[in-house]
């Protein structure tokens, strides 16, 4: 029986767009006719005039995926990165083409990040043949090749993966809530200050390249801790700077039917889904730590899960033995960080980190 996932609407807005009628691209063309040989349905533009894009975003929101290759003179604005804010459930597949590597694996990376692409393809001259590879915005590697049905087929296995990851989203359930005081939270905050200036250091964000102080990618390159406290649960909000922590960083958070409840104006952590239910399976645990960097002596878990798909809870408990007595984990997540679990706050400053090899391949 053929799964749901297994086929899906694609819109590919590619080749080039000007004030002249633009140009149409042999490369689209050719995933064009790829992405239809695998049986998707597929509404192709390629090439146009610039101002028929931004009504494109509208066709192209009503797609399960989008690829969206478009090359637009900087005289116009860039209007994909509109995309996701109108169409946040559309996986978004963008382009970057890097000849003689003028921009470093940081710098797509985060520009990954800035335009919310769940994936990129970068193709670049080799000679006199073109080259690309495929990656995320969590510099994992899906394919590297320059055949381009090759880097195609990696998009849409890929596509096909993220597609079966489970989502939800938060809702405010009232007011904020102040965070009760206790003796370890100093100490925990601490832990978190000092961290945050571990995993800066060893990530090393690309020259030039803000901090991305408030984005998401910041927040994650920071780590996301999480504590309870007299049976609540409180999470690190979005956009907040893990170097300057305290009391007022914190959201408190509970599963709804929804998805996620939280209390007063600022959203928890994406990864909140993961960390209650983690909260739930071990009643001992009092603390968590979550970074974009690995554990030294950590195992590791065996799936690429993307950031808050409840499917990383899975994975986490079932890389680690059954029980509930757990009072300390600390875990490699492949492709994407580790996570440190504990019941003790001076457990969590025994952990020593190292940067994850980014590009990391996972193909």
């Amino acid at each position: 029986m053929e799964n749901k996932t297994d086929n899906f609407s694609v819109c590919i807005v590619g080749g080039s767009f000007d004030g002249a009628r633009g140009k149409p691209s042999s490369l689209i063309d050719k995933i064009y006719a790829r992405v239809e040989s695998h049986g998707h349905i597929v509404q192709c533009f390629n090439g146009g005039d610039a101002d028929a894009l931004v009504p494109l975003l509208d066709v192209a929101g009503k797609h399960d995926v989008v690829f969206w290759f478009a090359r637009v003179p900087n005289s116009y604005a860039k209007c994909v990165t509109d995309l996701k804010k109108r169409y946040p459930k559309v996986l978004l597949v963008t382009s970057k083409r890097n000849d003689n590597h003028k921009y470093s694996f940081g710098e797509l990376v985060n520009r990954a990040l800035g335009l919310k692409s769940n994936l990129v393809m970068e193709f670049y001259k080799f000679g006199n043949r073109f080259q690309g590879r495929v990656f995320d915005p969590l510099g994992c590697v899906w394919a590297h090749s320059e055949d381009f049905d090759n880097l195609t087929d990696a998009v849409l296995a890929r596509i096909k993966e993220l597609r079966t990851f489970t989502r939800e989203g938060s809702m405010c359930l009232g007011g904020a809530t102040e965070v009760p005081y206790r003796d370890d939270l100093g100490a925990f905050y601490e832990i978190i200050k000092s961290n945050a200036k571990t995993f800066h250091d060893l990530i090393h964000p690309a020259d030039g390249v803000e901090r991305f102080l408030g984005n998401a990618s910041f927040r994650c390159e920071r780590g996301f801790p999480s504590f309870r406290s007299q049976g609540d649960i409180y999470v690190s909000r979005r956009n907040v700077d893990k170097r300057f922590v305290g009391p007022d960083a914190f959201v408190q958070v509970e599963l709804i039917e929804e998805g996620v409840g939280y209390y007063g104006g600022f959203k928890p952590s994406v990864d909140t889904p993961v960390q209650l239910r983690l909260y739930a399976h071990f009643p001992k645990i009092k603390y968590m730590l979550h970074a974009h960097t690995y554990i030294v002596g950590a195992p590791f878990t065996r799936r690429a899960i993307s950031c808050g798909a409840v499917e990383e809870f899975d994975e986490i408990v079932g890389s680690v033995a059954k029980g509930i007595g757990y009072t300390f984990i600390a875990l490699n997540l492949v492709g994407h960080g580790s996570i440190v679990l504990a019941a003790d706050v001076e457990d969590l400053r025994g952990v020593k980190y190292y940067a994850r090899n980014v590009p990391e391949k996972c193909f």
